[in-house]
């Protein structure tokens, strides 16, 4: 939450926002509530989503792997790439196709977890989606690395606790008037029984 700030000043006011991996949308209601023109939330966690949904947030149930992301200005990515590594070129590309303007990735960096130690132990398992426990993180320069071969990095920061912002160009193909070139009908919402 220390560097909402520094991350929600590269989202200009009446912008359209995509958070891909939003958790219940606490940087939604933190920091771009009243600021962005419209903001669709999407996470695999059915319980996150129905938490936002119940908060009046737009939320989708989505798995960035195989379903569309929605076009938006600004594409929002924050502590969930790591989850996503070994597919990091994909879902990349797929982020910044979604983003006419920008795409921001905020990722705890240089903080690998040691499978040997209780502690990073019940980290690794307490990020885990389903897929179990996640041991491997980015470098900041392994991410820069990866994400300058795909796009023109606008800026890039190492901030508080580790986390790493960078912002890249977006590469989506705006045509006027045909809206979202991807549908939400690949996602599904939120809700009891999901």
């Amino acid at each position: 939450a220390r560097n909402w700030t520094t991350v929600s000043q590269w989202v200009p006011h009446g912008v359209s926002v995509v958070e891909v991996a939003a958790g219940c949308g606490e940087f939604y209601e933190a920091a771009l509530r009243g600021k962005v023109s419209s903001y669709v939330a999407l996470d695999v966690n059915p319980a996150f989503v129905k938490t936002m949904n119940q908060k009046g947030i737009q939320a989708m149930r989505t798995d960035v792997l195989t379903a569309p992301i929605p076009v938006g200005d600004t594409v929002i990515m924050m502590s969930a790439f790591y989850h996503f590594k070994e597919h990091g070129d994909r879902v990349l590309t797929k982020l910044l196709n979604s983003a006419k303007r920008n795409v921001i990735l905020v990722e705890p960096v240089n903080n690998p977890l040691d499978v040997h130690r209780w502690r990073d132990r019940l980290r690794a398992v307490l990020v885990s989606m389903g897929e179990g426990p996640i041991y491997e993180r980015y470098l900041a320069d392994e991410l820069l690395r990866l994400c300058e071969r795909h796009a023109t990095v606008l800026h890039h920061q190492l901030m508080h606790d580790n986390d790493y912002l960078v912002v890249l160009q977006g590469q989506a193909l705006s045509v006027e008037g045909e809206g979202s070139k991807t549908p939400f009908a690949a996602t599904e919402k939120g809700g009891d029984g999901d």
